[in-house]
């Protein structure tokens, strides 16, 4: 749990988490940008395919 802006008296002057500092996940919440190349995506499916097989 993360605390901010305790003295702040309007909505409008308050800063939210994600314009303190940036995480790797905000990056990709542009619309319509895939998160992984088709190469990742494969490597990834070939790694749930070794694991499931075992």
């Amino acid at each position: 749990m993360m605390l901010f802006n305790t003295n702040v008296d309007k909505r409008a002057n308050m800063i939210t988490p994600d314009k303190l500092f940036p995480l790797p996940q905000d990056v990709y919440l542009e619309r319509g940008k895939p998160k992984s190349t088709r190469e990742q995506y494969e490597k990834f499916l070939q790694k749930v395919n070794k694991i499931k097989k075992k």
